[in-house]
């Protein structure tokens, strides 16, 4: 039992040697990231009238087919919708006739989300909804 002990103790010892932990390996390589951040505006609104578009401080596809749309719109939140919510979705509409689109996302002037359209979420938005 005496011989048995140290023998355990060293090939412990020796085992240890032999795991490597992730941070020991060499380094991983990764997939190409995707550049994010391409400006979309143009083509967002280039299908709605001038006062609508005028709305529109930005658009980004941030992924591809994910468009993140920022907009001047302030929404006093009405009861069935308001002016503001119809243009935020009018804005929504042009952004999902953009091929390729999967997701889309308006924002108001403080950057709260307005309107959404994500037909592959668990929410099923298959089309422009405010919430």
């Amino acid at each position: 039992m005496k011989i048995l002990a140290p023998l355990a103790i060293v090939a412990a010892l020796l085992l240890s040697g032999c795991s490597s932990s992730p941070a020991d390996s060499e380094p991983q390589e990764t997939a190409p990231v995707a550049e994010s951040g391409v400006d979309v505006t143009a083509d967002v609104t280039a299908g709605l009238d001038a006062d609508t578009a005028a709305l529109v401080t930005s658009a980004e596809e941030v992924a591809p087919g994910e468009l993140e749309i920022e907009t001047s719109i302030v929404d006093p939140r009405g009861d069935n919708g308001s002016a503001e919510a119809l243009s935020a979705i009018t804005i929504c509409e042009a952004a999902t006739n953009l091929e390729g689109t999967t997701f889309v996302r308006v924002a108001e002037d403080d950057g709260t989300s307005f309107v959404m359209y994500s037909p592959d979420s668990p929410a099923a938005l298959d089309q422009c909804t405010e919430y």
